[in-house]
Order: structure tokens, then C-alpha cells, then sequence
């Protein structure tokens, strides 16, 4: 029994991108009223059934005849965005895999950078400037009490 979620999951992580050279969205672009990972689940069931009854099945078996579908076939015309494609990944994985929402900076992370996070440790020296690259994933805006906007994390 294959579970749709799973082949959803593991196709946003990318699983089947040496497999076959389509853009994982393409598993997800509606087909008449499916997608594609539906179809394929619909046409393994099928396949299965029909291959249980194969010793069965008469030369003008017109019921099972009828009940064979065609092989869903994979398009390549759809695409993600590159950052909707990471954030599909971070969402499902965790973490980011073909790459980072920040690759597209990296030369002004090099170039006008002067710290980590992580290298920074206020507790021991006082850093009076520096500066960092960050990456904002989520945030909030709300009235304050004085009708003044805020931003929440």
C-alpha cells in the first residue's frame, strides 16, 4: 500500500530528482482533477489488481478490458521558484537541501559581513558594531497598546 503523503514528501525532498530529469513540481500540477502522484498510486493499484486476475482474463473480458488505465506520463512544463522550492524542502525536511535562500547574496555576505552570529559572544567582549546576513522566515506585525506597529517573531 503506498501512502500519497509519503510520495509527496519524498518527492519535495527531492528523492526522484536522478531519477528522472522534471522539476519536482511537476508531481504536483493537476491533471484534469489529479496529480500526477494520485494518478501513479491509482495506476499501481490497478496494475496490481489486474495482474492478480491476469490467469482469469478472457480473450473479450470486457469488464476488465474497461478497468485498465493508461500510464500516467510525467510533464515538464510547470516549475517552483527557487525559494518556494526551499522553503517546500525546509518545511517537509527540516532542512534545506539544493541549496540555501541566502546563496543568491553570497557575495554580499562575503564582501559586507563582519561577523556570525555564532562568532559573537556578548557576554565576554563588548562588540560595539558589526554587521550579518540573516534570513527572515516568519514574522508577525501587531498594534501595540499605544496604536504604534511592532513586529513579533
Amino acid at each position: 500500500v503506498v501512502n500519497k503523503r509519503v510520495l509527496e514528501a519524498l518527492a519535495i525532498g527531492g528523492v526522484f530528482d536522478n531519477i528522472i530529469k522534471v522539476n519536482r513540481a511537476n508531481f504536483f500540477k493537476h491533471d484534469g482533477n489529479q496529480t500526477f502522484i494520485e494518478l501513479a498510486i491509482q495506476f499501481r493499484a490497478q496494475f496490481s489488481k489486474n495482474n492478480c486476475s491476469v490467469n482469469q482474463l478472457e480473450m473479450f473480458d470486457q469488464e476488465t478490458l474497461t478497468t485498465m488505465t493508461k500510464e500516467p506520463t510525467l510533464s515538464d512544463t510547470e516549475e517552483w521558484a527557487r525559494l518556494e522550492l526551499l522553503n517546500k524542502e525546509k518545511e517537509v525536511l527540516g532542512v534545506y537541501i539544493s541549496g540555501h535562500p541566502l546563496d543568491d547574496y553570497s557575495l554580499e555576505v562575503k564582501n559586507f559581513c563582519s561577523n556570525q552570529i555564532r562568532d559573537l559572544d556578548l557576554f565576554q567582549h563588548t562588540v560595539n558594531s558589526f554587521t550579518f546576513a540573516a534570513y527572515v522566515q516568519k514574522h508577525v506585525e501587531r498594534m501595540g497598546k499605544n496604536d504604534k506597529p511592532y513586529v513579533k517573531k
